[in-house]
Formats: structure tokens, sequence, C-alpha cells
């Protein structure tokens, strides 16, 4: 794993992994020998999902002072790959700064435009970008992929699902409580540029990633 400062703060890793193949569109299904996606961690706290050989780490999700950074390869189930009992993984050492208060690298993103937990129709008028998902049997759909975005956008997600869960933004730390049959929605700026995962929080079901640029 090779780590770089990002120019608007926060880190890039780089996963160099050889004879593994990133198959996001297996998550969470039967595990197929060489190929799943990677569970990132600072100090043992899961912090995301990696579906490629780059992700985005934000400012905002490592604090003051110096952590460790560790990416474990796993299956599509989720279990983490293993040679002789020993997990395959790697890690590095970030150090976070104190927020300066700007929107990138690690600044409050819970005021203006913040509609986390809005109903269905609340401020849907007012979105650049409605992002809309539906989880059925543990399937999500539209299937899992990219959405890019405007830095500045007002970005409106909706899903709604037919088990009890919570929708987080990774990043951006929004959340909502999922209820059967009844629509989440999260609503705020799009402030930090990056990759930003969305997925249910209990369930560990990816939804989609969002790409801010």
């Amino acid at each position: 794993m090779q780590v770089s400062p990002d120019p608007v703060g926060g880190w890039n890793l780089h996963l160099v992994t050889q004879r593994f193949t990133f198959a996001p569109e297996h998550a969470g299904g039967d595990p197929r020998a060489g190929e799943g996606h990677a569970h990132v961690y600072v100090d043992d706290e899961k912090v995301g999902r990696a579906y490629g050989p780059w992700f985005y780490l934000p400012a905002d999700a490592v604090s003051p002072g110096r952590h460790t950074v560790r990416v474990t390869l796993t299956a599509n189930d989720h279990a983490t790959y293993a040679v002789d009992d020993r997990e395959i993984e790697d890690t590095a050492a970030v150090t976070g700064q104190e927020a300066s208060g700007e929107a990138h690298g690690g600044g409050d993103h819970s005021g203006d435009g913040d509609h986390s937990g809005s109903t269905p129709g609340e401020d849907a008028a007012a979105a650049d970008k409605t992002i809309t998902v539906r989880i059925a049997d543990g399937e999500v759909r539209p299937a899992p992929g990219r959405i890019e975005v405007d830095r500045g956008s007002r970005v409106r997600i909706q899903i709604t699902g037919d088990e009890a869960d919570e929708l987080h933004v990774h990043g951006y730390d929004k959340t909502a409580e999922l209820r059967p049959g009844k629509p989440a929605v999260v609503q705020f700026v799009a402030d930090q540029t990056g990759l930003f995962e969305v997925e249910t929080h209990h369930g560990g079901l990816m939804l989609f990633q969002l790409v801010v640029r």
C-alpha cells in the first residue's frame, strides 16, 4: 500500500496487489478465488471499502495525531483472505491535523445545506443531483457503481429498502434511518472532493460510490 497526501486534504491510498481482481459487482455474493474487495480501517475502526486500486481517505476520518491505516483483502462474502492463518493486510501511518474550518480537508459538513434524515418530499426541487436506490432481498437496484457530481452540488440521496438498517454516507458522515418500505433521505452540499462510499451501516451493503470532482 502506498499512501500520499491529497492536494485538497486527506490521503490517497494506492493498493498494489498480485493475482487479485477487484470485483465490486460481486460484493456480498459467493466467494470466488482471487477476487473481492478491500476493507479500510483507521486504528481498527472500519471507515470504508475499496472496490479498486485507489481509495480516498478524507481528512475528517482521521482525528488529530498519529494513527494507523490498515487495509485487508477480502472475498466477495467479506471474509478476509489469509495465508498460513495470517490475514493478507498492509498498514501505514498517517497524522491527522486540527480542522481548519475550510470546506475541504476535513471541515465541518453539518452546516448550511445539510438535510440528513429529511422527509422524501422535502427540498427535492432544490437538489442538483437526486440519486434513488432500492434494496430488495439483499439486491441493490440499480447495481452498485460510481456516480459523479461537481463540487458544490446539492446532492439528494433517497433509499428504500425492505429491512431495517441505517444509510451511511462515508466521508461526509451523513446517516438516516432505514425502515422497511419507507424512503430514507439525506441531502447535503458536496463540498469535499474525492470518492465516498454510500452503504447500509449494519448490513454492510454497498449502494454506490459518490465521486465529487
